[in-house]
C-alpha cells in the first residue's frame, strides 16, 4: 500500500510535464552547439521553472511569449520603463478554456532575447516575467513582449503586473476592458 502511494504522488507531480512538456519544444526554436548540447534561440517560454509549473497547477499556462522587432531608442528617459498596451481575451478556440493575450512594453538591450514565466502572487495576481539572454550590445530599445496564456478561471485572478514590480499593477478589468 506504501508503494501505490508513492507511484500515485510521483504521477501526479510528473504528470503535468509530461502532457504538457511536448508543445513547449514544439514552439521553442532549439539549435545545438558544437558539442551537441540543445541550445534556445531567440524567446521563449521559460521551460520547467517552478513559477511556470505552479501557475500551471493552479490553471493559467504560458503557451508562448514573442517578442516585436525592437527599434533603437538611444539613451532612454527611463530605464524602467514597463507598462502594458493591451489585452484580448479569446473564448472562441475551446468552450472550457480562454487564450488571453497581453501585450507589454519594456526597455531592454537590442541584442537579447527573452525567456518568459507566469507567476501567480498572492493568489489574485498573475506577474508576467522575464528574463533576458544572449548577446550584450551598446543600445537599449523599446522592445514589445506578447504573453499568450491559456486559462482554465480567470474569476480569481483581480491583477496583472510586470516582472513582480508593484508599480505597474493593472486591475484585471482596466487591462481587459471589462
Amino acid at each position: 500500500m506504501k508503494h501505490l502511494k508513492i507511484l500515485f504522488i510521483l504521477i501526479y507531480i510528473f504528470l503535468p510535464f509530461i502532457l504538457f512538456s511536448q508543445s513547449y519544444m514544439d514552439t521553442t526554436d532549439f539549435t545545438t552547439n558544437g558539442f551537441g548540447t540543445p541550445v534556445i534561440r531567440g524567446t521563449a517560454v521559460l521551460i520547467g521553472s517552478p513559477n511556470n509549473y505552479y501557475s500551471m497547477m493552479d490553471g493559467y499556462r504560458l503557451t508562448d511569449i514573442y517578442s516585436a522587432d525592437c527599434e533603437n531608442t538611444g539613451m532612454p528617459d527611463d530605464w524602467n520603463k514597463k507598462e502594458f498596451i493591451s489585452a484580448t481575451i479569446d473564448s472562441t478556440k475551446y468552450d472550457w478554456a480562454d487564450s488571453v493575450v497581453i501585450n507589454i512594453q519594456i526597455i531592454a538591450n537590442c541584442c537579447t532575447a527573452f525567456l518568459g514565466e507566469l507567476e501567480i502572487v498572492e493568489d489574485s495576481i498573475i506577474s508576467l516575467n522575464y528574463y533576458e539572454f544572449g548577446t550584450h550590445c551598446e543600445c537599449s530599445c523599446c522592445t514589445g513582449l506578447t504573453y499568450v496564456i491559456f486559462v482554465w478561471d480567470l474569476k480569481s485572478i483581480k491583477y496583472f503586473m510586470i516582472q513582480n514590480d508593484k508599480g505597474t499593477l493593472i486591475r484585471k478589468e482596466d487591462l481587459l476592458n471589462e
